[in-house]
């Protein structure tokens, strides 16, 4: 079976071990540091499950910065829109065969969309347009909702790593996997929209044990998880700390990030933290 890796990369991949408690928001305190917060989200879910919780809201207001894995500042579509292009002049033509172009025709066509505004995207990035449908209210997306709050208020917007950065771990994987993971998710939809409902359950009752379970299900190597998380958490924590020097951060990352051996919370921990849950 092919690997779940584009759903639970872009969603909330966990790797590692695992945390007895149940919360995706997390204080964070370092002697000679600002105290900071550090939640998880999933960057699309549910408009009709979709809510920010009053802890999180708490956290939030006592913050005086809102950094997320990329600052959603002006400019940021038009630098999405420049890195989608595949390189070398590579479309799906290259990478599909009439036939599965003809069901990718047909997945696109259910949201109104055309192939031949996405014939040259990289795959993992058309892949995430099919989330939407398994949505039937809308969606909604945590960092959106977070960036309007941060602005309202007038706190700082950063970002852990630039558009460029995050492509360069999409160009990592070959266009043909990329390609062929998008063909699955189209062919068993009702996989995964089931998977996606399973995870947004897990997600609203704070479960990490479980999307653990969900995300690492079926998997066959480990080879995404480094790329997509591992290595990137390693490059955040040094941008975290210094940002902690200086300012009340509140730290809103794709909850994959968080668990693990190699997540930022055992990452910041080894680097002097006291990380604590925040139950309520």
């Amino acid at each position: 079976m092919k690997k779940l890796s584009v759903v639970c990369a872009l969603l909330l991949l966990f790797s590692g071990g695992a945390f007895a408690q149940k919360s995706l928001l997390w204080k964070v305190d370092k002697k000679g540091s600002q105290p900071a917060y550090l939640f998880g989200t999933i960057h699309i879910f549910p408009q009709e499950k979709f809510s920010i919780s009053d802890k999180v809201g708490r956290a939030f207001d006592q913050s005086e910065a809102l950094v997320m894995e990329l600052s959603m500042a002006p400019g940021f579509e038009m630098e999405m829109m420049q890195q989608a292009p595949m390189k070398n002049g590579t479309s799906l033509d290259d990478l599909l065969t009439p036939a599965e172009l003809k069901k990718l025709d047909s997945a696109l066509a259910v949201s109104g969309m055309s192939r031949m505004i996405f014939n040259n995207w990289k795959p993992l990035l058309i892949t995430s347009l099919f989330y939407n449908q398994f949505m039937d209210g809308g969606v909604a997306s945590f960092e959106l909702a977070l960036q309007k709050r941060a602005l309202e208020s007038g706190k700082e917007i950063h970002g852990l790593e630039t558009v460029a950065r995050q492509m360069e771990v999409f160009e990592s994987i070959p266009y043909a996997d990329q390609a062929q993971d998008m063909m699955e998710m189209i062919t068993r939809s009702d996989f995964y929209r089931a998977l996606f409902d399973e995870m947004v359950t897990s997600y609203q009752a704070e479960d990490i044990d479980k999307m653990l379970e969900l995300s690492t299900r079926e998997m066959d190597d480990m080879k995404e998880i480094e790329l997509f998380l591992d290595t990137r958490n390693a490059e955040w924590i040094p941008k975290m700390l210094d940002l902690m020097t200086t300012e009340k951060v509140f730290f809103a990352v794709g909850a994959g990030h968080l668990g693990g051996d190699n997540g930022l919370l055992e990452l910041l921990k080894k680097a002097g933290c006291k990380v604590t849950p925040v139950m309520k």
